[in-house]
């Protein structure tokens, strides 16, 4: 007859070694997982725009950009981006946007960036809690990804109280 004490035992380690097999395995694909998205911060626009970092500037944001923060979902292109500005330079960004009322605006529900500390709330997930804070807009663009051009639908939020965008964009197939 078998021990009961040893079986017990047994169970214990086998329980152990599974759980433990899972949290490396987690930590694994974690671990890869980062390499697929890229993150930065950059001071000015130059140094954003001259950086080597998988992905462009959009065409609409302005010289006098400022504390810019760029995450990159390098599997598709996709791109995240938000930036001060001068308020002389609104207009001249309105002119390259297309004015969207809400309802018309695709929010980031999948593959979204590292922005626990820096995306805003309000602008996380299919229905956002809270808009009246910012202007929406929608610009067409294509963007080189993965060493081809893929189209885009890119959309920007404007603050109404302060100079600050953000944008995301989404791929849509041509």
């Amino acid at each position: 007859m078998r021990d009961p004490d040893k079986l017990a035992d047994s169970l214990w380690l086998c329980l152990f070694v599974l759980i433990l097999g899972c949290g490396i395995a987690v930590s694994m694909l974690r671990w890869i997982s980062d390499f697929k998205d890229f993150y930065a911060e950059y001071d000015t626009y130059e140094e954003a725009n001259t950086a080597r970092d998988y992905s462009q500037i959009p065409s609409f944001v302005p010289r006098s950009a400022r504390n810019i923060v760029k995450s990159v979902d390098l599997d598709v292109g996709r791109i995240w981006l938000s930036f001060q500005f001068d308020t002389a330079d609104l207009s001249t960004m309105q002119e390259e946007l297309i004015p969207l009322e809400i309802n018309d605006v695709r929010f980031p529900v999948r593959g979204r960036p590292k922005w626990d500390a820096w995306w805003p709330r309000d602008l996380r997930g299919a229905s956002p809690k809270s808009t009246e804070d910012f202007d929406f807009y929608r610009v067409e663009e294509t963007v080189l990804a993965g060493g081809e051009e893929k189209w885009y639908d890119g959309y920007v939020a404007i603050e109404k109280d302060a100079p600050r965008a953000w944008y995301w964009n989404i791929l849509y197939p041509r």
